[in-house]
């Protein structure tokens, strides 16, 4: 999958899928009508949430004004990891369908404890690992080097796939099915393929929504087996040219989710010898359960986190195109607040460390290249240095998007970190430690550019552009991610004038003008200061050298080479080297949008003594 993956409770996950687990059990309350549709990826999910919809939803709507033929099923029912802080925002009160590819075993205690219904498919694990390469080889590949399908197969092999291992993913919920078959409906994917009909009426009976004798002669059933069926949703114009949020800003086409839906699909992509051994594994490890779903010859057979306390004011969707949250003050999407939430619980910060602070786009790109090339000039110099084959933030972790590593194996002669979270959110660690903090800001106008101009390359490729307008205005309501700007910027100038020993506050244009003189600043500060022969040497000068603009941006690690992020979405190196000027603003925003703004970083940091 081209990013980290992370062994917690017995079951593997990226980061993101782990953050959003770990917030889920513990603050996701289910309620007792609730009925959950839980699977691994890629066992009939899609189809289960569509027939689900359509007998839930059956008095309402019919076969010819069913949301279902303008919204894919996953936007009809959420699903608990990548909704998660929809429903804890705004829940629908008649939302009692919900979804999750969660293990069993690691479902919030809730789900359990209200006695909520839960029904659960699986599938021929042959067919299963073929679906997930497929959809992986359309989502993934085409940013990132291929995976050779034998390399996936193995790790599958080993239990080591998104949610798995797999037969023990499906093992939670036969064994919790054998317990209370009442609560819980085991089912296959090729039984539900070979007699849709019976198993639409069995599951609008376990529902608590029967068919009446009425809409069975009335073809109700039958209606809403061909209304979902992998023909007629596939054709439907919204998955084949729609996409899906997946509440973050980077879509998946809808047609991804329609590929085959085929029983024994598995027979054109794994040879003889790769099916024989899954289903060998397969076999092996359900032994006793009673339960199979392979048979050589043929196809299937029948048979923590502690009181985190979340204050969520509002939501709004925002030029990033996903919904964004106002935690503490300060907006985000979903995923840079699960990575703040869990950061404030989890992470515990060390005497020695360094934090790079900054607001997105003012200039850290740049200040973690001089900080890495200051910290390690004695091991490199300007034609040996890492930077020379890897990008900056490769060099420097984020504490947002790095967490997970941090927590699990983290190099202990790693001492600068960066964050862009605000100082009154920051892990209470980091200001009880006493380490020490330098942070960067940058004139409002060119920091509102530049992340206008990174959004136009890394979202509007995606989804429809928004007017650089109406994100000015939301920029202006403090509404953007880590904002508001002026907040951001302030909070970190009041510490750094109750502790200047501990806070070094830098102003972009001040490092842009005279760069050399920040750089022996920056190397006091951090207690490696240059020592005489090494100013008289020119030390300080290359430095600046190969850390600016003009020569970043032109090394090849930066002109190609993409960052991962810790996602299996990366984003091209180069789009983190535009252009670095001061007042790029003059190209973008008309003298009355630059003066609105102007006006109110101006009164907004009135009496602190900060001019930007």
């Amino acid at each position: 999958w081209h990013s980290d993956m992370y062994e917690y409770q017995g079951f593997w996950y990226d980061s993101m899928l782990l953050q959003g687990l770990i917030l889920a059990q513990d603050l996701f309350r289910a309620q007792s009508s609730d009925i959950f549709l839980c699977s691994h990826p890629k066992t009939g999910t899609t189809w289960l949430k569509a027939l689900t919809f359509a007998i839930a939803t059956r008095t309402q709507f019919d076969e010819s004004s069913s949301p279902l033929l303008t919204k894919m099923p996953h936007d009809c029912i959420p699903s608990l990891e990548l909704d998660l802080l929809k429903l804890l925002n705004q829940r629908d009160p008649e939302t009692h369908f919900l979804a999750t590819h969660f293990p069993y075993s690691s479902l919030p205690k809730s789900i359990i404890a209200s006695g909520c219904k839960i029904v659960y498919v699986c599938r021929d694990p042959r067919d299963t690992f073929v679906s997930i390469w497929k959809f992986a080889e359309k989502i993934l590949f085409k940013h990132t080097e291929p995976i050779p399908v034998e390399e996936a197969f193995e790790m599958f092999c080993d239990g080591v796939s998104h949610y798995g291992p797999y037969w023990e993913h499906v093992l939670g919920f036969w064994r919790a099915s054998l317990e209370s078959p009442e609560k819980i409906l085991f089912l296959k994917y090729e039984e539900l393929k070979k007699d849709p009909t019976s198993y639409v009426k069995k599951l609008a009976d376990f529902y608590g929504h029967p068919f009446s004798v009425e809409e069975e002669e009335k073809g109700v059933i039958e209606n809403i087996v061909k209304m979902c069926s992998f023909e007629n949703l596939s054709n439907l114009e919204v998955n084949k040219t729609g996409k899906h949020m997946l509440d973050t800003p980077f879509p998946i086409e809808n047609n991804l989710f329609f590929r085959k839906g085929k029983v024994g699909d598995w027979k054109d992509c794994l040879t003889d010898e790769m099916a024989e051994r899954l289903s060998q594994i397969v076999e092996q490890k359900l032994s006793g359960s009673g339960l199979t779903l392979t048979k050589t010859q043929n196809l299937v057979s029948v048979g923590t986190m502690a009181d985190a306390s979340v204050n969520f004011a509002s939501d709004k969707t925002s030029w990033w195109h996903s919904d964004m949250y106002e935690y503490q003050g300060f907006w985000y999407d979903s995923m840079l607040l699960q990575g703040l939430i869990l950061a404030q619980d989890l992470f515990r910060a060390q005497s020695s460390d360094i934090f790079l602070c900054s607001h997105p786009k003012t200039g850290t790109t740049w200040l973690k290249a001089l900080t890495f090339a200051i910290a390690t000039r004695t091991q490199f110099d300007e034609s040996s240095s890492p930077l020379l084959t890897k990008m900056p933030h490769d060099c420097i972790p984020s504490l947002e998007l790095d967490l997970l590593k941090l927590l699990n194996q983290r190099d202990p002669e790693t001492h600068f970190l960066a964050t862009h979270f605000p100082y009154s959110s920051l892990p209470k660690s980091i200001i009880a430690s006493g380490c020490k903090i330098v942070y960067v800001c940058r004139d409002p106008r060119d920091t509102f550019v530049s992340i206008w101009k990174f959004a136009e390359k890394i979202l509007f490729k995606h989804t429809e552009p928004i007017p650089v307008e109406e994100a000015f205005e939301m920029f202006c309501q403090g509404v953007s991610i880590y904002g508001p700007y002026w907040e951001h910027v302030l909070g970190f100038w009041r510490a750094s004038l109750e502790s200047p020993e501990k806070i070094l506050f830098l102003k972009y244009e001040e490092l842009k003008k005279d760069p050399a003189l920040y750089v022996k600043k920056l190397a006091d500060f951090y207690g490696r200061p240059f020592s005489v022969e090494e100013e008289e040497k020119g030390v300080i000068e290359n430095i600046v050298k190969m850390c600016s603009f003009e020569n970043l941006s032109n090394l090849e690690v930066n002109k190609t080479g993409k960052h991962m992020l810790d996602t299996p979405f990366p984003i091209e190196n180069n789009l983190f080297f535009r252009k670095g000027k001061v007042g790029d603003w003059k190209d973008c925003l008309t003298d009355e949008m630059a003066e609105r703004l102007s006006q109110i970083v101006e009164q907004k940091l009135s009496g602190s003594g900060l001019t930007l």
